[in-house]
């Protein structure tokens, strides 16, 4: 009498082990802002975007989900900011500032924002964060 593992049936074990790990490896990869812990917003729904400036922010943000650096991140702030997208730009600077706490100029951009939002204490205290 064969044992299981001789008969050849292991394989239909093995194989959906396989499947299953393959596929967690590929969701792995496509989210590299959830692995690092970042979330990177989109263009809000339901405001009209011309092409040149909806172009502009996909680029930034597939730079910024490819290789999540401050730059990148506070770059597509930027663009967001330029735009009147406030509550994005505010996430961008925000994880630009958890990825680099050094880089004074996500305090600087943060505060500017807080400042143009009437949000004048918070403004304050980025804009101090600017000087340490």
């Amino acid at each position: 009498m064969k044992s299981f593992l001789d008969s050849g049936r292991i394989w239909i074990l093995i194989i959906p082990v396989f499947i299953i790990m393959f596929l967690l490896v590929i969701l792995l990869m496509r989210t590299p802002e959830k692995s690092s812990g970042i979330y990177l917003p989109e263009p809000p729904e339901g405001r009209t975007i011309s092409g040149p400036v909806r172009k502009q922010i996909g680029i930034a943000l597939e730079e910024a989900i490819e290789k999540p650096t401050h730059e990148n991140i506070g770059q597509l702030g930027m663009i967001y900011h330029s735009n009147t997208f406030y509550t994005e730009a505010k996430e961008c600077y925000l994880n630009a500032i958890q990825v680099n706490p050094g880089d004074w100029r996500w305090y600087y951009y943060l505060g500017y924002l807080c400042s143009e939002l009437g949000e004048t204490e918070n403004a304050v205290t980025y804009y101090k964060k600017v000087t340490e």
